[in-house]
């Protein structure tokens, strides 16, 4: 059973009906009467914990010992782990001394009129073998490096046809026509982009088909003219939007014609 609070100041039996001690008349509050009746609890606790191992030990051992199989049981697993914990550290531990079945290095008695051996001869020097004849094959000469891939530089400028002002942050597209291989350039502030697109081994001649994309969608262009767009007026400019909206716009593949072009490229509205 838990045992009653005590008085802090007298440590004598406190009456929980009572608010003082009633041998040195001090006052208790509630709260200490909490305090000790929750450490009286936990003491209690304890208690039955210790009691209750106590119990299961006396039980174990009193099984271990009424039946010599669950003692064989439980000490022959140890056993065998301490041998080969055992056996594990002999075979890692260096040996200090010499090993007993390892042989002398001198015999047990020499008889003192024993002649002493002498060092044995060094063996002949090997003559060095004749060269072998040189082969009258030619010597292979070495096989040369593969060529880098040649590349395509394009260069130009991306403006909007009625204002012929540059347009900024357009995507272009460039795909193979021989493999589909895709090439993506970005026109900057003032409308101007780059790109390398590389040429496949063994295409005489190379082609890409442009795709031009503005705030994420397709835009309609037309390919700069032999007289630029921007150079013109306004009203041949707007007859030019006229004349393309009238009409199918088709695109042919860009061919460069060396490693180096320029492309412009005039956006309809």
């Amino acid at each position: 059973m838990a045992e009653s609070p005590r008085c802090p100041a007298c440590n004598s039996p406190l009456d929980l009906s009572s608010s003082a001690c009633q041998i040195c008349l001090r006052p208790v509050s509630r709260r200490e009467i909490l305090r000790a009746l929750q450490s009286g609890k936990r003491v209690e606790k304890r208690r039955r914990r210790l009691l209750y191992g106590l119990f299961l030990l006396v039980a174990a051992a009193a099984a271990v010992a009424r039946w010599p199989h669950l003692r064989r049981a439980v000490m022959a697993p140890l056993a065998k782990a301490g041998d080969s914990i055992a056996s594990g550290f002999k075979a890692n531990w260096p040996q200090s001394g010499p090993r007993p079945d390892a042989p002398s290095a001198l015999p047990a008695s020499v008889p003192p009129d024993a002649p002493i051996a002498s060092a044995p001869a060094p063996a002949p020097a090997l003559a060095p073998e004749p060269d072998a004849p040189a082969s009258d094959a030619p010597a292979q000469a070495p096989r040369p490096e593969p060529a880098a891939a040649p590349i395509l530089k394009v260069t130009g400028l991306v403006y909007f046809l009625r204002e012929a002002e540059p347009a900024p942050g357009v995507e272009l597209t460039f795909t193979s026509t021989t493999d589909r291989a895709v090439r993506r350039a970005r026109a900057d502030k003032n409308g101007r982009y780059k790109v390398l697109l590389p040429v496949t081994p063994g295409d005489s001649a190379p082609g890409y088909r442009v795709s031009i994309a503005w705030r994420g969608r397709a835009a309609v262009y037309l390919e700069e003219a032999a007289l630029p767009y921007r150079e013109r007026t306004t009203a041949q400019r707007e007859d030019a939007i006229e004349e393309a909206r009238q009409s199918q716009v088709l695109h042919a593949p860009l061919t460069p014609e060396s490693n180096e072009t320029t492309q412009d490229f005039a956006l309809l509205p």
